[in-house]
């Protein structure tokens, strides 16, 4: 991966964390996207199912060679989005940078300790070109859990909602993890 790019992520992953509640997908995308844009790079904001699930979950997904059903082997747990009310849910945000980099500066939303899911703040991974269209979830190990995303393109939802505006907030954060990522002060807060 580009090491420009790379920094701009972990840059924008610190910042974020400690500057956001929990239920930032929103908020962070729109701010790596425009960071991004900053630096030159394509990205955009992408609705998506997550799921993910604990050690003994995943251990069923490879025992089965498909995602458990809830209760259908004992210890496996899993969280998601919900959608089940469309007109309240959106779900989950991720950014897309180029039509292959998929960055999760939120993830860290579906950890479950009681459940032993505990993700980090934030994953980047590489999905197949297709990926973005939607359709099949694009599955990892990441840290012993099973984690998965289906990207929902034509959900845009997200682009109403007040955390996704350019407003004084997210122009704030937006200039100062520019200011980091330029090599500024580590806390440009």
């Amino acid at each position: 991966m580009d090491p420009k790019l790379l920094n701009i992520i972990d840059c924008a992953a610190k910042y974020l964390q400690g500057t956001l509640a929990p239920e930032r997908c929103v908020n962070s995308t729109r701010v790596l996207i425009e960071v991004l844009t900053h630096f030159g790079f394509r990205a955009s904001g992408v609705a998506v199912d997550m799921l993910c699930g604990n050690p003994a979950y995943f251990a069923a997904f490879r025992q089965l060679g498909r995602l458990p059903r809830s209760g259908e082997l004992p210890g496996a747990y899993s969280v998601t989005t919900d959608y089940a009310s469309p007109d309240t849910s959106i779900g989950h945000v991720v950014t897309l940078v180029g039509r292959t980099l998929a960055v999760d500066l939120a993830s860290d939303q579906f950890s479950r300790r009681d459940h032993d899911i505990v993700l980090p703040p934030s994953v980047h991974f590489t999905v197949p070109r297709q990926w973005r269209k939607g359709g099949e979830y694009y599955c990892m190990d990441v840290g012993g859990l099973l984690v998965a995303y289906q990207a929902r393109p034509q959900d845009r939802r997200f682009e109403k909602l007040e955390g996704y505006q350019l407003d004084m907030r997210n122009r704030t954060m937006i200039a100062d993890v520019i200011r980091m990522a330029e090599g500024g002060p580590e806390d440009a807060r």
